[in-house]
Parts: structure tokens; C-alpha cells; sequence
């Protein structure tokens, strides 16, 4: 524990261990602080510390926090990195102040689970609202499916008659020919209307269609199927906020607010503010409240928005021959500030915004993958299709090299193949939506399996080194 404390020089901390509570409070280093790979335990304090040197850092690289690590009031004076840190816990910033400090990366601050659900939530995470929405609102996909859903079975139902009529028309064209060959035979100067006559008749004769409808009818069919049973899904359980409007609306709505204003109010920041919390409250192994990244940037995101929200100020420098007992007697904007206020507010609001679209993304993800794989299984046979005619006019193409190429989309296993990769994804679309679902058996044993072989592999791994 310390307390009080203050280390002028360089305070290093470098592969030190915490045992359960690490506490630093109202202490002050003056340059630098080095904690890289610290051991810290369940739970670890550095209320009202600060490291106030502009030029100096607080690095935390390679360490690894077990518990919640609270920065309450803690002032950042330098560079805070955090590279390769681990927080198995939540990293909090409460009142912190970064206005002259600079941060490396925010994606260092997020929370870290067990590597079971961590897997978990990177595949079933993967595919929210946010993403089946560029296929849910494809009107034009819908309305097409909807057509095949209709026309296919229509023409199935007409195809036994259409090749019946045929055949009988085969029938009747068959006789014609047969009595223009006879007069064509009768006739010693084979008059020329009456060859081209017979000619004609030929050529009319053994039209046909298949025994069954083309194998593309059917792929088309199963696609406008599933399409539109993934569109149902995506109505009735996509979250309003997801339905009506894009991330990139609402950033535009709020700025254009923010136009119409002339400014951004303290209660439009607190509402920011507050989304990003519930983001990071929700998915902390997506979002820390504190940080948020800008391209190549962090910015650091106060939560004290009647303090943090301002420009950071020092007092006015010392005129030149200024007298011994001058004393300053106002406050100035302070030099080094990688983000002023203005630009702090602008993208607090936006990526609020962005947070409140993140956390209804992230609703209801057991239905989002079963729509969103629905939709992926309709893909698929899409573009099956488009390979079978592909390989059809590669065949009479002429061009051997393709066509030889092509010959795997034309053979007769392809529907049983493409069936049984249908089959496959259908199964995965269900074990993802189970993997989705908060506590349920399949995301419970998934994380269980997982952090079991995590185990068996590092016990292994120890032996052969001690070995």
C-alpha cells in the first residue's frame, strides 16, 4: 500500500506482484511509472494519483490485472499505454483526467474473459443486427424471392401438361411431314415452296422439354425459400432502433442537431456519456466507457462532463521582468492537449450514438444468426446457380481449357453436393443461434470444452518444458 506517497524519478514497478490488494492513493510520480508485467490481484486502486509530467509515461505493457482496476480521480500527465495488458477485470476511469494526457490504444482497456468465452463471443459475436440488416432490408431480394416462391411451384404444376401438349403437337407435325414427303415424292419437278415447306416441318418436329424441371428451378426455389424465411425472422425480432435507421443516420442526425444548436448541451453529453457505459456494462469485451478509437487514435472520453468537458488550464506564464512577489492572476488554456474540447464533445456525441447502436445490434443475437444464416445459406445456392450456368455455357463455349474447369458444376453429384452443404450450413445457422443465447447449455458446454483443452495444452506445454 501506498499512500501519500511521492517518487520524483523514475518509480519502477517492473514484474512486480500484488498479491490481492494493490493501493495507491494521492500518490504522486513526478516522471515516470513502469509497471510492465506486474502481477496485480483481485482487486487494485489508484485513487487520486497523480502522474503529472507532460513528457513522462505510465506504462502498464505486458501486465496482468485479476480483478477490477479502479483509476478514480487519477490525473494523466503523460503517455498511458497499456500493450498486451490483461484485464480480467474492468478497467475504470471515474473522474479521471486525460485532457494532457495521450493513450495508445483503446482496444488494451477491454475487458478480457477465460479464453472459452472469449472464443464464444468472437464467433457468435461476430454476426449481430448491424450485419443481417444489409441483407433484411434488400427490398429487391425480398420481392424476387417471393416471385420464385410462387412461380416455381405454378410451373411445376404446368410442366406434366406443357410436355403432354407438346408431344401431341410432335405427334400431329410428324403426320404432316410424312404427307409433304409423300407429294414431294409425286411431284417430278419438286416444286421449291413445297421442299421449304418440308424443311420447315422437320425442324418443328421432336421439340421437347425434360422428364423433370432444370436442376437451377430447384436451387432457385430452395434460395427463395430460405430468404424469406429469414426475412420473417429479421421482422418480427430485429430491435426497432436496428429496423428504422444505420449508424451512420443517427451520427448524422446528432450532428446535424448539434448544427441547429449552435453547440452541444451538457445533457446531450450526459446522454452520450451514459451509452457508452451501458455499451461497456453490456460488452465489455468490446467497449471500455473511457476510450474509444478514432481511426488511428484514443481518445479518452470523461464521464465528469461538468469538469472534463473544458479545456484544461494552468496559470498564466510568468511575464519577462515580472517582479519577485508578481502572482498570476488568470487561468490560461494549457499547451499539449491532444484533443481540446470542442473536438472531445463532437466525439463523445458521435460515438455514443455509435454505442447505442451497438448495444440493439447486440440484442436478441440468437435470432440475428438464425436470419442472418438463413440469408447465408440463400447465398450459397445463389451462387451455386450461377456456377452451373456458368459451367453450361463453358461447355458449348468451345474453349476446352474451360470447360474442363467448369465440368465439377455440370455433373450429376452436384445437386447432392450442394444439398448436403445446405444441410451443413442449416446445422451451423442453429449451433450458432444456440452459441449466441446467454446461458444455454450449448454456450455452456463450449466454453467448458474449450478452457479444457486451454488447460490440458498449457499442462502439457509445462511438463515438456520442465522436462
Amino acid at each position: 500500500m501506498w499512500f501519500a506517497a511521492k517518487h520524483n524519478g523514475i518509480a519502477d514497478f517492473t514484474s512486480a506482484s500484488f498479491d490481492v490488494v494493490a493501493f495507491f492513493g494521492a500518490t504522486v510520480f513526478q516522471y515516470s511509472a513502469f509497471f510492465r508485467k506486474a502481477q496485480f490481484g483481485a482487486y487494485s486502486e489508484f485513487t487520486g494519483v497523480r502522474f503529472s509530467s507532460i513528457n513522462g509515461r505510465t506504462e502498464f505493457d505486458a501486465a496482468r490485472f485479476n480483478g477490477d482496476v479502479e483509476f478514480y480521480s487519477t490525473e494523466f500527465g503523460g503517455h498511458l499505454s497499456a500493450c498486451d495488458t490483461v484485464f480480467a477485470g474492468r478497467a475504470l476511469f471515474r473522474d479521471a483526467d486525460l485532457r494532457l494526457g495521450k493513450v495508445s490504444d483503446a482496444g488494451n482497456f477491454r475487458q478480457r474473459y477465460r479464453l472459452g468465452r472469449s472464443v464464444r463471443l468472437a464467433v457468435s459475436g461476430w454476426l449481430d443486427w448491424e450485419r443481417v440488416r444489409k441483407a433484411g432490408e434488400l427490398t429487391a431480394l425480398t420481392r424476387v424471392s417471393y416471385l420464385a416462391l410462387l412461380g416455381v411451384p405454378l410451373l411445376a404444376g404446368l410442366w406434366a401438361p406443357a410436355r403432354a401438349w407438346i408431344a401431341r403437337q410432335n405427334t400431329a407435325f410428324e403426320r404432316v411431314e410424312g404427307r409433304l414427303g409423300e407429294l414431294v415424292e409425286k411431284s417430278p419437278a419438286e416444286p421449291a415452296v413445297l421442299r421449304e415447306t418440308l424443311e420447315a416441318a422437320r425442324s418443328m418436329v421432336d421439340v421437347t422439354l425434360p422428364e423433370a424441371l432444370p436442376v437451377g428451378w430447384l436451387l432457385a426455389f430452395l434460395a427463395a425459400f430460405w430468404v424469406a424465411v429469414a426475412q420473417l425472422i429479421y421482422q418480427v425480432r430485429v430491435p426497432e432502433l436496428i429496423r428504422e435507421s444505420s449508424v451512420d443516420d443517427l451520427v448524422d442526425a446528432a450532428n446535424e442537431i448539434n448544427r441547429q444548436d449552435n453547440g452541444i448541451s451538457d445533457e446531450r453529453l450526459r446522454q452520450a456519456v451514459d451509452y457508452l457505459h451501458t455499451a461497456a456494462a453490456k460488452m465489455p469485451h468490446r467497449h471500455n466507457a473511457w476510450f474509444v478509437e478514432r481511426g488511428s487514435r484514443t481518445v479518452w472520453i470523461p464521464n465528469n462532463v461538468e469538469e472534463h468537458f473544458r479545456d484544461a488550464e494552468v496559470d498564466e506564464p510568468r511575464p519577462e521582468g515580472a517582479a519577485e512577489d508578481w502572482v498570476p492572476m488568470k487561468k490560461v488554456k494549457a499547451l499539449g492537449q491532444e484533443v481540446d474540447a470542442a473536438d472531445r464533445k463532437r466525439i463523445a456525441i458521435e460515438e455514443g450514438q455509435k454505442a447505442r447502436y451497438a448495444v440493439a445490434a447486440f440484442e436478441v443475437r440468437a435470432s440475428a444468426w438464425l436470419s442472418g444464416g438463413l440469408y447465408g445459406v440463400a447465398g450459397f445456392l445463389l451462387l451455386m446457380i450461377v456456377l452451373r450456368q456458368l459451367g453450361h455455357v463453358a461447355a458449348v463455349s468451345g474453349v476446352e481449357g474451360l470447360a474442363w474447369a467448369m465440368r465439377p458444376f455440370v455433373g450429376d453429384w452436384f445437386v447432392g453436393f450442394v444439398l448436403i452443404m445446405m444441410g451443413l450450413m442449416l446445422v451451423g445457422t442453429v449451433a450458432g443461434a444456440w452459441l449466441a443465447k446467454e446461458g444455454s447449455w450449448a454456450a455452456k458446454g463450449f466454453e467448458k470444452a474449450v478452457d479444457g483443452v486451454a488447460a490440458k495444452w498449457t499442462l502439457w506445454r509445462e511438463k515438456g518444458q520442465s522436462s
